[in-house]
């Protein structure tokens, strides 16, 4: 898996490969970040078709490591499979996703705390695996 990055100022684009996985590069490449002052991470995630616990772990780890540094992180693309996994777990209500750069930086930049869009949908739904 590769993971791209590209900075603009505080806001860091990081293209996530095929798999995010663990021991993919993600958890270290975060903690970089904040060492680094980014205060926006947008993980974008369109070669990401699927997400498993691994993932999930990198996930959270990445939102640890920004968050303990003032910094937030974002989704960005982030497929249908993956939305219904961010749901069943709850951490739908962690990341805010967005469909583009733009939207997301203009949020960021709005100085107000990114709300994750399905937040409010995914506390109140339930998820049947039938």
């Amino acid at each position: 898996m590769s993971l791209t990055t590209e900075r603009k100022g505080e806001v860091v684009i990081v293209q996530v490969g095929s798999g995010l996985t663990l021991g993919c590069g993600l958890r270290g490449r975060m903690k970089e970040l904040a060492q680094t002052g980014a205060k926006c991470v947008l993980l974008d995630l369109a070669d990401v078709a699927d997400i498993e616990s691994a993932g999930l772990g990198e996930l959270v780890a990445a939102h640890t490591s920004l968050a303990k540094a003032g910094g937030i992180v974002m989704l960005l693309n982030v497929s249908h499979r993956v939305k219904e996994v961010l749901r069943f777990t709850r951490l739908c209500s962690a990341f805010a996703t967005y469909g583009d750069v733009a939207s997301a930086v203009r949020s960021f930049l709005a100085n107000r705390p990114p709300v994750p869009r399905e937040a409010e949908q995914c506390m109140r739904s339930e998820v049947y695996i039938g």
